[in-house]
């Protein structure tokens, strides 16, 4: 599966003169391809920085698109999403182009 600019939310954002970003990235790539330099190469227009933490979810077959597939529906049907792995990266490049390349967090 190519990037998928829909997929990538701000989680949270935390403002001030060194200020930090949490995002939530949710895929079917294992989170090593998602790693790769210039993945998300959207990330300046986004508004990601150097340093933003970046939640990588790694889905099974598909990811969900509604809250059913996460959550079931309370009344009988489960939920049908599959979450493989969720791996922490942190942005430690942003290229001229505006694309980031993330490295595993310690």
């Amino acid at each position: 599966m190519a990037y998928s600019s829909a997929s990538l939310a701000l989680a949270q954002s935390r403002k001030g003169a060194v200020g930090y970003s949490v995002w939530v990235y949710d895929s079917t790539d294992p989170a090593a391809t998602v790693a790769g330099a210039g993945y998300i190469s959207d990330a300046f227009d986004k508004g990601m920085s150097l340093g933003d933490r970046v939640v990588i979810r790694e889905w099974g077959t598909s990811v969900p698109t509604t809250n059913t597939e996460t959550r079931g529906d309370g009344d009988g049907t489960a939920a049908s999403g599959t979450v493989d792995a969720v791996s922490d990266y942190v942005v430690t490049a942003i290229s001229t182009a505006g694309a980031a390349t993330l490295s595993a967090m310690a």
